[in-house]
């Protein structure tokens, strides 16, 4: 059985990952989101606290910084 998912990165700008989290959510109710944070730890709560609702759960990896998972971590889609 496939499940499609759908995966939202962001690392900066809470309030326009929001905007664009409900636009995703609207287009498509029923797909799970799950985001992956890219931006310094120091700042991963507040993303957390505004775009929790919307996300099944949010990820991150610890202890690089915001440049490096950019770099080497994560694929950039445009």
């Amino acid at each position: 059985m496939k499940k499609d998912i759908i995966i939202f990165r962001f690392d900066k700008k809470p309030v326009i990952c929001l905007n664009r989290l409900q636009i995703l959510k609207f287009y498509n109710p029923d797909v799970p989101v799950y985001g992956i944070y890219g931006g310094d730890e120091s700042e991963l709560s507040e993303f957390k606290y505004v775009l929790n609702s919307y996300c099944e759960d949010i990820y991150t990896v610890k202890n690089r910084s915001g440049e490096w998972k950019w770099r080497y971590l994560f694929f950039k889609f445009y």
